[in-house]
Parts: structure tokens; sequence; C-alpha cells
């Protein structure tokens, strides 16, 4: 897959125009980052990528890993020890602790020269140093200064649902600096450099097409394809620096009216409407948030249907938020949270985030948003929040919704796609997520937030898409 297949969002404020190589400046945090919507081999995998340092310092390559950081993790970094240089390559996974620690020997100090660094995973074999294998240039390091390997068949946190970072890790700290080139990520196959690789004329070590399957979650970002300059209509047309940002609020059409020869590729922010709250005298379920989706995606000159998805309407089609949909990305209206046993008529449902309920709050869908929360019932019942684009609603009886995710896509921080607050039989409410309805307050329009609930009727935000592409 080329960048814009699997969905990358580069997360800079620098232009994504690309040579052969991209350049990652950590001043600015830039990194590339894609949640995968469903699990793949998390066993066996293999990473492969050339790369060139600018400063010598504890830097990412390539890490799966939550918003928040923390574990569980997998990661793949060029670490640095106490000493002011750089140690050498660390492969790492954590669940529960450091189950797979793995830090060579040597010292990469060369600012100048391109390493291509091969790391295969394969936990399902017998003998434990055949777990995972490191390669530079062409070559298995064994010399390691901490070598731990991870029981067999241990599934990492890799080609799983969280968030995976190129050149980051998942909170965007410890950013790489320098130069990557050819990157592949193989889901489902322990590989060699022989596959990425080969020994030319001179002796130099130098890269070859990989041509094999990359699996559910693999991906080949070759960093040598140029957004180029685009010239569109449609929405509501802002600009920034050097990029057009065309934002609809209502459904329209994305027209490319120029683009360059060779593919050209849009950012673009997809948010659901959000899920109506459960009303209850007492209590009742925050709605969950809209889906929300980011990445690129290559277009070429023709017009691209959009439409926005409304808000929940409390007794209308189940509370359920309307879908948003730019071309082939489609983001999951929000669920709709549960209503108090006094008032009826509406059930927790799934959605791009799901609906708050007493009970088990009702499903999200992955790389779209989390569940909602689970409330209890008992003498002082209460109703779950919704679910937010980055985390669950509160299983508590705090009963908070779940926050959303920020994106500066717009030219400015603004957290989308928050759920709402739940409600408690003694009328106390908790508080909405990040961009989500708070206590009995609608969702935002234009932020895809879930309903807060109350006594009354309260409504989700409706949705937002948010296109942007360099034209000058």
């Amino acid at each position: 897959m080329a960048i814009g297949s699997p969905q990358w969002m580069y997360a800079s404020g620098e232009a994504y125009t690309i040579d052969q190589s991209l350049k990652f400046n950590n001043d600015d945090t830039a990194h590339l980052s894609r949640t995968p919507a469903s699990a793949g081999n998390r066993r066996t995998f293999t990473t492969s990528v050339w790369f060139k340092l600018g400063n010598l310092t504890s830097v990412r390559l390539f890490t799966a890993q939550a918003d928040a950081g923390g574990t569980p993790f997998y990661t793949i970094d060029v670490f640095q020890d106490g000493a002011t240089d750089i140690r050498g390559i660390r492969v790492n996974s954590a669940v529960s602790s450091d189950e797979l620690m793995l830090i060579t020997n040597g010292r990469l100090r060369d600012t100048s020269a391109w390493y291509h660094l091969v790391a295969a995973v394969d936990t399902t074999q017998g003998t434990s140093s055949n777990r995972c294998k490191i390669y530079l240039n062409g070559v298995q390091l064994t010399d390691f200064a901490t070598e731990t390997y991870p029981s067999q068949n241990y599934e990492t946190p890799c080609n799983n649902t969280i968030k995976h970072n190129v050149g980051a890790k998942g909170d965007g700290g410890n950013s790489f600096d320098g130069y990557m080139a050819e990157f592949n990520h193989i889901d489902g196959q322990a590989l060699t450099p022989a596959d990425f690789g080969e020994t030319g004329t001179y002796g130099e070590w130098k890269p070859i097409e990989y041509s094999g399957s990359y699996g559910t979650n693999g991906f080949y970002l070759p960093f040598n394809t140029t957004q180029g300059i685009i010239a569109a209509t449609g929405g509501t047309i802002t600009t920034a620096g050097d990029y057009k940002i065309h934002t609809f609020t209502s459904s329209g059409t994305f027209t490319p009216t120029t683009v360059p020869t060779s593919a050209a590729y849009v950012q673009y922010l997809v948010v659901a409407g959000g899920g109506a709250a459960g009303r209850g005298y007492h209590w009742g379920g925050g709605g969950g948030a809209g889906g929300m989706r980011e990445g690129y995606l290559e277009v070429s000159a023709q017009g691209y249907s959009i439409t926005v998805g409304s808000g929940g309407v409390y007794g209308t089609n189940g509370g359920q938020g309307g879908n948003s949909i730019f071309s082939s990305i489609t983001s999951t209206g929000g669920g709709a949270g549960q209503s108090g046993h006094e008032q009826g008529g509406q059930t927790a449902t799934t959605g791009g985030s799901g609906g708050g309920a007493v009970g088990t709050g009702a499903a999200g869908i992955a790389g779209q948003g989390f569940a909602g929360g689970t409330g209890t019932g008992g003498l002082n019942p209460h109703g779950g929040g919704g679910g937010g684009a980055s985390e669950a609603g509160s299983t508590d009886a705090i009963m908070d919704g779940g926050d959303g995710r920020e994106s500066s896509i717009s030219g400015s921080s603004v957290v989308y796609a928050g759920g709402g607050a739940g409600r408690r039989e003694d009328q106390a409410n908790g508080t909405g997520g990040t961009g989500g309805g708070g206590s009995a307050a609608n969702g935002t329009d234009g932020l895809g937030g879930g309903g807060g609930s109350a006594s009354g009727n309260t409504n989700g935000g409706s949705g937002v898409v948010i296109i942007k592409y360099r034209y000058q």
C-alpha cells in the first residue's frame, strides 16, 4: 500500500512534499499516524525502514501505542543511554511488563549515513532467540546490552486496533529527527533483509522493491510521491500558509479543478453526527460521539460527494447520529444513549462511538471511536457516559463521557467527537467528554459530540468534513 491507501495522517504543520525520502523535524513533532480498523497478526510481522539521523537523541521509528502513552505498546527506536551519543537499536514490547526487550550494543553516530533496519518478530518460534531478530544494513545483530525474549505465542500490541505511529510514540513524544525512506511493514511474515535490499556492484547495501504480500495491516510508505499543487471548489474555503482548507458543515461537493500529472493527495477529517442522549427524569445514558477518521486520500479532477451527518434526535431513528462520507471514507454516526425506565423508547446503540447505558454500554467501531459507559442498577442506578473518539465512556458512578480527539487540520487545535454525559437516579449528572455534550446539553454542531442526558430531550451535534491541500 502506498500512503493514502491505509489512511495515514501526517501530523505536522510542514508541507507533505517529498522526493525519495521524508524529512521528520522533532521541533514540530512531525510523524505519521493511523489506527487499523481491525486486528491483524500480533505474533508474526516484519518492519523494514531506511533512515538517516538528524539529532543524536532517543527517537522512535515505529510505535503501536494509545494516544495517552503507557502500556500496552510495541516500539522500534534508536536508543540513547546515559552517554551523550547513541547506544543502538531497541525493540521493546510491553503489555504488563517488558516481555520483549532487545537493546543492541554499538553506537550509531554517523548523521550523514543511511541505515537500513529490519526487525522481524515471530513469537510462535520454539527457540526464544528466534522470536525477534534485528538486522542493520543486511547483517543480523547479536551483541545485546539487554536481551529479553517473550514467551512462545506472546501477542504484541502491534497490528492491533490502537494507534500506530511512524516517527513518534503514541502521544507524539520522542519524535524522530532525520529522514526516512522505503518503509515496509509486513503483517503475518517474519522476513530477512534479502526481501528489502541487496549488495550492489561496489559492495554497498542498497534497497530493492519488496514484492510479497503485506497482510491485513501491512503497508508501504515509499516517501517518493509529491502531494502536488491542487485547486478545488466546494464548502467554506480558508487559507493557512500554503494550504487551502475546505470545511463542509452541510452536504455538498468537493471538486478538484486542477491536479498535478503525478498523484495528488488531500488530507481529510471526517466526523459523523453524535448520538442523542437517553432521556430520564432520573437517569439516562450519554450519547456516543460520531465516528472520527483522519488520513490522506488520492484525488483526481472530478467531483466528490460530501455527506455531513446530522446529530441524532431523541425519538427519531432510535437517536442515532448520521454518517459523514467523503468519497470512500465513511464515519459512522454516534450511538444513542439508553433512556431511563420511566421514559422508555430509546435503547443504547452501537455507533462510531457507542451510547451509554444502565447495564453494558454499546460498542464503538474500531478505528473510529470507543464504547459507551456501563452503568449500574440497584437503589441508585445511573446511565454510563457516551463513548468518545479517544476513550470509552465512564463505567462508574461519575458518568462522564469519553474524551474526543484533537485535530489541527482546520489551522487550529480543535477536539472533536466527545461522548455525552450520563445521568443518575438522584438527578446528578456526569461531565461530557472533551468535544461532547455536558450535563443536559446538546452535542455541539460541527464537532460530532454526543448529547448529555437530562430530563428533557438532548440531541447529538452534527458532524463535519474538512479537506486540506497545498495550493502554492
